[in-house]
């Protein structure tokens, strides 16, 4: 669906006024949580036609109301924790369901670092597994000492997203998911790993039988360019398609892995290239490392510690 210059401004002006009339002084904690979840009559045109127009109307509303909340500050945990706690029990039919992601990273914003064991129970339920990225992100904000938590980026297909897709599929066991996370000479490299071992003993022996008792961990890349960082601080605007516009199409980098602490656990060299869209339609990177030990390594020798 196309949309004209005209028809793109007029959505960012609808919404945005939607969002500063919520945001009047007059505006309740409650009133705050019902416009970001979409039960305060808000209108849905960014979720019933979904386009760029829409997409970033609907993103710049959203962080205006977020950015209010967090100015609330400790006035909004109440009604947040019991948004978490919705979502803890009914899980994906929370009325909260919609947007969760954003209150999660107010919450984070405003509790810091005490927020991590909160945010990390809502991982630990098969109930909110649904929220589990937004849960990783909001961990990544509450622990500014943890450069960027391993989280996926919903909307726009980034080049950390196959680093992401890597940590998270290998720490839990979905070999499909691994494997569609590679490129060709990483894959090769996998493929002589378990030839002779198999998949099952290639993973007990570089996690040292720790398999499903991983620990989070965090990461950041050598280097400064704005997709290597956080996207969502609740500072200012992120702007995707602009990011997206300077992705490069192989990155080379080092990638330091930490803890919570923020205190580095190891490093591996990383090499990410676009993936070919014939093989591989859903991912935009793809982990393409001759060497797949060392990372694997590294990676399980930290989320093990």
């Amino acid at each position: 669906m196309r949309v004209s210059r005209q028809q793109f401004a007029i959505t960012i002006i609808l919404l945005t006024a939607l969002a500063e009339r919520c945001e009047g002084e007059s505006a309740t904690v409650s009133d705050l949580i019902s416009f970001l979840t979409y039960q305060s009559g808000r209108s849905k045109i960014e979720l019933e036609l979904p386009n760029r127009a829409t997409s970033i109307g609907a993103y710049e509303a959203n962080l205006a109301t977020a950015q209010r909340l967090v100015k609330m500050g400790v006035k909004a945990l109440p009604q947040l924790e019991d948004v978490l706690e919705s979502l803890q029990r009914e899980g994906a039919q929370s009325r909260f369901l919609v947007n969760s992601g954003w209150l999660l990273l107010v919450y984070a914003r405003i509790k810091g670092p005490t927020a991590c064991c909160r945010l990390r129970g809502l991982n630990a339920h098969s109930r909110t597994a649904f929220i589990r990225h937004s849960a990783d992100r909001a961990i990544a904000l509450s622990a500014p000492e943890t450069p960027d938590w391993t989280f996926l980026h919903p909307h726009y297909r980034q080049p950390r997203d196959a680093l992401d897709q890597l940590i998270r599929s290998w720490e839990s066991d979905d070999r499909t998911a691994f494997e569609s996370s590679l490129g060709p000479s990483a894959k090769d490299s996998l493929h002589s790993l378990i030839r002779d071992q198999g998949w099952t003993e290639l993973r007990n022996r570089l996690t040292h039988g720790s398999v499903g008792g991983f620990r989070g961990i965090g990461y950041h890349f050598d280097g400064s360019e704005a997709w290597m960082r956080s996207d969502e601080t609740l500072d200012v605007a992120y702007d995707y398609p602009a990011e997206t516009g300077r992705y490069p199409k192989q990155v080379d980098s080092i990638v330091y892995f930490v803890h919570e602490s923020g205190d580095e656990c190891g490093r591996a060299p990383i090499k990410l290239v676009k993936a070919d869209p014939l093989l591989n339609l859903l991912a935009g990177y793809v982990v393409d490392n001759t060497d797949l030990e060392i990372l694997l390594r590294t990676i399980s020798a930290c989320a093990a510690k």
